[in-house]
């Protein structure tokens, strides 16, 4: 990727950047097979079905949701705003064990720690039996800034000279945490999901990866975040896994974020077009308010809110006993395993939130799933 400083004004960049997504769109749009798009309600997959909707006036959608929130709501906004043929489909504590299982056969490795994955995963399994090629958002939150970590890290970047209290507030925590590291440790410690104290605990060694080729770039911190997260957590990691779920059942998914022209140009665009206060993706943003419905544009990201503290105190709770309790192997101290089930049940106050704990949860359940089918 080659770096350079745009010199464009707000205005400008914004109407290139329309440009440019248009371009990319339509070129990902020829195929001998209609062309589809998974639809989540959100700005990127929102702004890419825009585009596809101009050159595919029968054109597909598709959403996924879950049994505890109604989150498909925003997507059908989308869709009849644009007049697509709109599917939806529904992961529920009923169906999760399965799709899981089936999406733990398919990764082959013991990769699915993202509960991210499984909404992807129903998504392409599901889309196959009316398109066999898809657009998707994927890359924006990367490219335009879209997560509450580049947030953290740019303004705490600043604000990490300062020393505060201990507090029960994760944000103020997590600056300190950033404190008397670079800007890639920090990014490290902010984002791992075990802490190193209970990688401890668990009976495994803490390791780091190697940040230098980063820390060596000749430009702003901001950016070489942006770059890790795209080469590593994007290239070799989200797209490596979301290939293996598409390609199970014959599903091509195309990323028009991805094209190389829009993520120079968008790694290009001062900050303050790209992260305006607390506003993240701000740039894109912009564009989307031309072209979509305000209560799109407005609505806070969300990503997809899997409901997985839920479901462990219902199936996937039990399920992740029973293998413990059947397990054959000692790899790790599972004593801490069940220390963090029984307190998702007791919503202990000396454990983080709900979802972090399920999130770590989650991490063990996908390993024991992957070591009893292919151990």
């Amino acid at each position: 990727i080659k770096l350079t400083n745009s010199k464009l004004n707000f205005k400008s960049t914004k109407v290139k950047l329309f440009d440019m997504l248009d371009c990319a769109v339509k070129a990902r749009m020829v195929s001998d097979v209609p062309v589809a798009t998974f639809l989540s309600g959100g700005i990127d997959s929102s702004i890419i079905t825009y585009f596809a909707k101009k050159y595919d006036k029968n054109l597909n959608t598709f959403s996924v949701g879950f049994d505890t929130t109604n989150e498909l709501s925003h997507a059908k906004i989308v869709a009849d705003h644009l007049g697509t043929n709109h599917y939806e489909f529904i992961i529920n504590k009923d169906n999760v064990l399965d799709y899981l299982e089936e999406m733990v056969y398919h990764m082959d490795e013991p990769i699915g720690a993202d509960p991210g994955f499984l909404p992807i995963f129903v998504l392409s399994k599901e889309t196959k039996k009316f398109n066999t090629v898809v657009l998707t958002g994927d890359g924006a939150d990367e490219i335009f800034t879209g997560y509450d970590r580049y947030k953290l890290l740019h303004y705490g970047n600043f604000l990490k000279h300062f020393t505060f209290s201990k507090s029960s507030n994760q944000i103020l925590n997590r600056l300190n945490m950033m404190k008397g590291k670079s800007i890639m440790e920090s990014f490290f410690e902010i984002t791992r999901v075990f802490e190193k104290d209970e990688i401890l605990k668990l009976g495994f060694k803490d390791l780091k990866p190697d940040f230098n080729k980063y820390e060596r770039l000749k430009t702003n911190n901001l950016n070489k975040i942006q770059l890790f997260d795209i080469d590593n957590l994007l290239l070799k990691d989200f797209f490596m896994k979301s290939d293996k779920m598409s390609s199970a059942f014959g599903l091509e998914q195309r990323t028009p974020f991805m094209d190389k022209k829009i993520v120079e140009f968008g790694l290009s665009i001062p900050i303050i077009h790209r992260l305006r206060g607390w506003n993240e993706k701000h740039i894109l943003k912009s564009v989307a308010r031309d072209i979509l419905p305000e209560s799109i544009c407005k609505r806070r990201k969300h990503g997809f809110n899997v409901p997985i503290d839920y479901w462990f105190e219902n199936t996937l709770g039990v399920r992740l006993k029973e293998l413990l309790d059947n397990s054959s192997h000692n790899l790790y101290n599972s004593n801490y395993v069940y220390e963090l089930l029984d307190s998702l049940k007791s919503d202990s106050s000396s454990f983080k939130s709900r979802n972090v704990v399920a999130q770590k949860l989650w991490t063990v359940l996908v390993f024991e799933m992957w070591y009893v089918r292919f151990m």
